[in-house]
């Protein structure tokens, strides 16, 4: 694959550009909490992309139940983490899950101190 600006991607961060897209089609389309998106990650992430096994993601899961805060987002950063190998690879999967409801929150703060 070779970009407008003739510098070719790695395949590993081939790799890591595909693994984002995955987490923001999750983002998306995972409505109903944890268990809801726990579902979504099996079939696309295990059964689908095959990035990790079913036994890791309900293990992480399960830790991530231990942790105070969003189970789910905590379990997307451990797989991030566990794929990318790197803390800010993490970080930015964080902040990709997260992304679509911080455009709802501020949407929604725009609109209600406009006036």
């Amino acid at each position: 694959m070779k970009l407008n600006s003739g510098i070719q991607p790695s395949n590993e961060s081939l790799r890591k550009f595909i693994f984002l897209k995955d987490i923001f089609w999750l983002t998306l389309s995972a409505f109903g909490g944890p268990q809801a998106h726990i579902a979504m990650m099996l079939r696309l992430l295990v059964e689908k992309r095959k990035y990790i096994s079913e036994e890791e993601l309900l293990e992480l899961q399960a830790l991530c139940q231990i942790l105070p805060g969003p189970t789910s987002t905590q379990t997307i950063t451990a797989i991030a983490y566990r794929k990318g190998g790197t803390i800010s690879f993490s970080h930015i999967t964080n902040l990709d899950f997260a992304r679509s409801n911080l455009n709802v929150l501020c949407c929604n703060w725009f609109r209600l101190f406009k006036n």
